[in-house]
């Protein structure tokens, strides 16, 4: 079947109206409590002050290990906080998640759903788009759509199995006089969940800004910060299972994410898959481009600089970059309009605990 892998980013739950960035945490988490430790006190009090540089956590980990280093507090404090941080994420996360009203909601969400993924190519003029479905349309087979998850939340999961579980709801394939049936795939979470194996962090030790406070003790405790290290660590063979999922697919559409360094391993990879497969295309949602609909230029101008952002984390020859520059798309539109602000507006109580519904 021809592959179509939606890379789904913390923008597909805002899309939605659940309050999940990290800047949305950071007021609720930034509070001290009776029963914080005094290495948490601190955290909260002297570290988590500067609220536009938490807006970004993963870098913020990175940068704050200074922090920790000057007052002379070690790897065991900075992973103490690193985990707190994170179990109170899942936490807060959670509420969130239990805003989303799958069994109230179900036939008009689905539908809406599905309207946005099937039709991944509306945006796009008639030549961008008959250069973005050149190669599935020359496919006499039906449509896989799979979803790599970058966010804690199992939003994405949920929507997925509701629809395997309703035989009949993907539209059908023609291809000349054949009719296919098209298929939901996979949905992979590159980062764990709020149930499991989570992981935040950054991409490299070089995003460390001072590595000292891990010296003297074993490789895990740096390894927590690292994402490739932390999920070879959980032992769920999660960087292969979705590297090889992105090996087979035929458009890679990229959803409601930035294209941040702390993921600059997931990008690399993109690119020199672009240089092995011809046939691979890429599609970058970006909601705050220029519009496009009267001149042009400003919107082309904009393009230029995400590809060259994105083909940044690769070594390429210049014919390279521009073989591969032709195969990435630009998407001002959002294909998920159509469920914007489904969650529901107030938070209530979770009826169960989180412990009950899986680990952290």
């Amino acid at each position: 079947m021809v592959k179509v892998t939606f890379l789904i980013g913390n923008g597909f739950d805002l899309n939605l109206g659940l309050k999940t960035t990290y800047s949305h945490f950071w007021e609720e988490y930034k509070e001290v409590k009776k029963d914080d430790t005094e290495i948490i006190k601190w955290f909260k009090t002297e570290v988590l002050k500067d609220k536009e540089l938490w807006s970004a956590a993963e870098e913020a980990f990175g940068e704050c290990t200074s922090n920790f280093a000057k007052e002379k507090y070690n790897a065991e404090d900075f992973c103490e906080c690193h985990e707190n941080f994170c179990r109170e994420l899942a936490k807060y996360l959670h509420l969130q998640e239990n805003r989303v009203e799958y069994d109230k909601t179900t036939p008009e969400l689905i539908n809406r759903f599905k309207e946005g993924f099937e039709n991944y190519f509306s945006g796009f003029r008639d030549a961008k788009k008959s250069e973005i479905l050149k190669y599935v349309d020359s496919v006499s087979q039906g449509i896989s759509y799979n979803f790599v998850s970058f966010n804690y939340t199992e939003v994405i999961d949920k929507l997925v199995e509701i629809i395997k579980k309703r035989p009949g709801v993907l539209s059908k394939r023609r291809v000349g006089h054949n009719v296919h049936e098209n298929a939901m795939g996979q949905v992979l979470h590159v980062h764990g969940t709020i149930y499991d194996d989570m992981v935040l962090g950054v991409n490299d030790e070089t995003q460390i800004s001072d590595k000292s406070i891990f010296d003297g003790y074993g490789s895990e405790y740096m390894d927590q910060l690292i994402k490739f290290n932390s999920n070879q660590y959980n032992e769920r063979y999660t960087d292969e299972r979705v590297f090889n999922l992105l090996k087979e697919s035929d458009v890679i559409y990229i959803y409601g994410m930035a294209i941040g360094k702390t993921d600059a391993l997931w990008w690399k990879r993109i690119c020199d898959l672009m240089i092995s497969r011809k046939t691979l295309r890429i599609i970058i949602h970006k909601y705050n481009a220029p519009t496009d609909e009267l001149i042009r230029r400003g919107f082309i101008t904009y393009s230029k600089k995400c590809r060259q952002e994105i083909m940044s984390y690769c070594e390429l020859a210049e014919e390279e970059k521009k073989e591969i520059e032709s195969r990435i798309f630009i998407d001002r539109t959002n294909i998920f309009s159509c469920i914007e602000g489904f969650a529901k507006e107030e938070i209530e109580d979770c009826e169960k605990d989180l412990s009950e519904e899986g680990s952290v």
